[in-house]
């Protein structure tokens, strides 16, 4: 085994956009509360297991908040993306495949029954979403989460010029929802029962902060995981927030959970802005990790007044493969006595890889996903 180093700043992954100027959160992205008006998902199809194709048999996907007469009926259907409706980007206007639904559940994941046909698509195919009345009947607001994961209202953030955000049509002309900071909260069920997803990913059922202070119940709190080969990193970081008065380290720890591999401080007097989330990275000598072996990164605070530290939840383990990282990367907190893990929740990080094993002298095969 010998590790090869990557030319100049090597992979870096950031799980939300340096533009974002607040905390990650829900919003109802897309209402459509009159006959007529269609709300969409659009962005690329990717299958964690990387096939060359695959069929989607169900959609899911979050709501915010629901006024639904129970006599109106909604269709959900897949469409192609139209080669001549755009900028912005938009469905073709044919329902391919179709399921109607005739209730849905406020802030929370909803899915649709099977659709009329399994729709066969390639991986890395685009695809559009459709929500439409069908049956409209008495007052509807029906509307569908987005995530503020991306920037600010006013720009198309970069790594969503090809997908990944809701539209909205309430006027006869598709428009991007927020002019497209704001990403849909949306996964495919595929009919093996695996999961696939409209990329980039945002499919949380939760987003939400801890607090973490040397005398809280939470006394560090971070990113458990496991890299699948060995590679050398040499950045990571948290979205957190460090108050007035909250001061501590960010701390690389080896396998053990105890020893400190890499120790940053972080001051509230040398942050940007007090309480506001940020992503806060620290840059090393690049560290050798081993594959297969499970590494911790946490916020240790040394005061009492704690800061916080932003996650997401997700419906399952399975969800947690449609974003960096997978389900090797989730969510650990120590109490003052022991770490936990939980393994359907997810810290907002950066990651920093600098070399990777070339693979020399034979062993499996393994893949290391960094992207938006």
């Amino acid at each position: 085994m010998t590790m090869t180093n990557f030319t100049g700043l090597g992979l870096v992954h950031r799980d939300i956009a340096r533009g974002l100027s607040s905390n990650p959160s829900f919003r109802d992205g897309a209402t459509i509360d009159a006959s007529g008006e269609l709300a969409a998902w659009i962005g690329t199809v990717w299958h964690p297991s990387r096939p060359a194709s695959f069929n989607i048999k169900k959609v899911h996907f979050r709501c915010g908040t629901v006024t639904f007469d129970a006599s109106s009926v909604v269709q959900i259907s897949l469409q192609d993306v139209s080669a001549t409706a755009g900028p912005p980007f938009a469905p073709d206007g044919t329902p391919d495949q179709t399921a109607s639904m005739t209730s849905f559940t406020a802030n929370d994941w909803n899915v649709t029954g099977d659709l009329s046909a399994n729709r066969t698509v390639n991986q890395g195919d685009r695809l559009c979403v459709v929500a439409e009345y069908t049956t409209f009947v008495g007052t509807n607001a029906l509307s569908f989460s987005s995530l503020n994961w991306l920037t600010g209202t006013g720009s198309m953030p970069e790594n969503t010029a090809l997908g990944g955000v809701m539209l909205i049509n309430t006027t006869g002309s598709w428009i991007s929802s927020d002019n497209g900071a704001y990403g849909g909260v949306i996964y495919f069920e595929c009919d093996d029962g695996s999961l696939a997803f409209l990329q980039p990913a945002r499919p949380f059922s939760a987003v939400t902060t801890v607090s973490v202070g040397n005398a809280a119940a939470i006394r560090r709190a971070g990113l458990y995981f496991t890299p699948p080969v060995d590679m050398k990193i040499e950045m990571l970081g948290l979205w957190m927030g460090l108050p007035n008065g909250c001061d501590g380290s960010l701390i690389l720890y080896d396998t053990d959970g105890s020893t400190a591999l890499v120790t940053r401080a972080v001051d509230n007097d040398s942050v940007i802005q007090a309480s506001t989330q940020r992503m806060h990275e620290i840059w090393f000598e690049p560290i050798t990790l081993q594959g297969g072996s499970a590494y911790r990164f946490a916020f240790v605070p040394s005061t009492a007044t704690t800061g916080t530290v932003s996650y997401a939840d997700v419906p399952s383990a399975a969800v947690m493969d449609g974003l960096p990282l997978g389900s090797a990367a989730h969510w650990t907190q120590h109490d003052g006595t022991n770490w936990t893990q939980t393994t359907t929740r997810r810290p907002f990080i950066s990651i920093g890889v600098s070399a990777l094993d070339d693979g020399a002298g034979g062993g499996t095969t393994s893949s290391f996903y960094i992207g938006a």
